[in-house]
């Protein structure tokens, strides 16, 4: 459990990123909507769940460990729910940077929050492999990262060039450039395991390779009328 003492304060790191990412979520809380409320108020509560989950079990026991496990997972549920009434609603949007590639974009974002579900699950099944299930806990923070970092660097932008059509670049650039740094970071982590233990991180693997999937599915795909088809049949 050692390797773990200190995975609380690192995780710090994408929660404060987080919430500064979705500042305007937060400084217009009174005016948004019921549903981002559900969305947001869960990811926090998720976020909340794996700071406390590392020093439980190194500061308290196992027994305490899993009940607060128990309520995570009723959390993670109300973040998978939320999140695909969050692209259905997103699907109405009609103006903005995000409308010449929504439907490949609802499409990436079904896909990452699939792959939140999946690592919660994998973590549930690998409960008694304590590095299987940490790494599996962990990447779902890498599945839901890129909607925050994007969020936090079209902020940035903003505030050096102005509004969104002073940008030299289109806006979507900024996304691919956080999904690239967010793979590297996954690289970082999968060399630095092998190296100490001779084991692939597979949790990360699985992450990095969906993560560079959004990539394609935003830039290749470009709204294919399939694509357009597959997420309104979806999201009716």
């Amino acid at each position: 459990m050692h390797r773990y003492k200190n995975t609380h304060l690192w995780l710090l790191i994408p929660f404060f990123i987080t919430l500064f990412g979705f500042s305007r979520y937060w400084l217009g809380f009174t005016d948004a909507p019921l549903e981002w409320h559900l969305h947001g108020l869960s990811a926090v509560g998720w976020y909340l769940v794996l700071l406390a989950q590392p020093w439980v079990v190194n500061n308290l026991s196992v027994a305490q460990h899993r009940k607060l496990g128990m309520i995570g997972i009723m959390i993670a549920g109300a973040v998978v729910a939320s999140t695909l009434n969050v692209i259905s609603g997103n699907l109405d949007i009609n103006s903005g940077p995000r409308v010449a590639l929504k439907y490949s974009t609802s499409l990436a974002e079904l896909i990452t929050v699939a792959g939140f579900a999946f690592s919660v699950i994998a973590a549930i099944f690998n409960a008694k492999n304590v590095d299987k299930h940490a790494q599996w806990m962990i990447s779902t923070v890498f599945w839901v990262l890129p909607p925050a970092t994007t969020r936090l660097a079209f902020l940035i932008a903003i505030g050096i060039f102005g509004s969104p059509e002073n940008f030299p670049f289109h806006p979507f650039i900024l996304g691919a450039l956080n999904v690239l740094i967010l793979v590297i970071i996954l690289a970082y982590l999968i060399i630095r395991y092998y190296r100490k233990f001779k084991l692939w991180a597979v949790p990360y693997i699985v992450v990095g390779v969906f993560t560079l999937l959004r990539i394609f599915i935003m830039f290749g795909l470009k709204d294919a009328a399939w694509v357009k088809g597959f997420i309104e049949a979806i999201f009716g």
